[in-house]
């Protein structure tokens, strides 16, 4: 795209708007990111002067992985165990909400990786290891337990 001299760029997540402003700093991106604060990324400076050739819109509200586990909890008031898929590339801040969180709910939590072409084991490895729950939209990974 750079060699071919467009006028603006659109990336959406971290992985591609971080590759865009690495090869550019002149053209324009216009960015969609559910994920990630763009400060503490380093997309932007701040939320009022962002500075350099990143614009969009970013949504980052990690506190609503916290408020996932709650729901969990309430569907499975017994739950004291649940399995977390989480994707490193798309940052640390919900992790790091849904572990306070799981702290706060007196709930043990197994973090996940899930990549790409993993999904299938990692929810294997949820349901080996007995997690009441999956968190990340799935739900009921014991063998005993009705799917949600």
């Amino acid at each position: 795209m750079i060699g071919d001299q467009v006028d603006v760029i659109h990336a959406a997540g971290f992985v591609a708007i971080s590759a865009a402003r690495n090869a550019t700093k002149t053209i324009p991106i216009v960015a969609h990111d559910y994920e990630t604060d763009p400060i503490a990324a380093g997309l932007a400076t701040t939320l009022a002067k962002p500075g350099g050739n990143v614009t969009g819109m970013f949504l980052d509200l990690p506190e609503l992985a916290g408020k996932l586990l709650e729901f969990l909890k309430t569907a499975i008031p017994g739950m004291r165990r649940v399995a977390v898929l989480w994707d490193p590339l798309t940052g640390k801040a919900q992790r790091i909400a849904v572990e306070q969180a799981a702290r706060t709910l007196a709930i043990e939590t197994e973090i996940l990786e899930a990549r790409a072409g993993t999904l299938e084991q990692t929810v294997h490895t949820a349901a080996d290891r007995k997690s009441a729950a999956l968190s990340s939209g799935l739900t009921g990974t014991r063998k005993d337990r009705p799917k949600c």
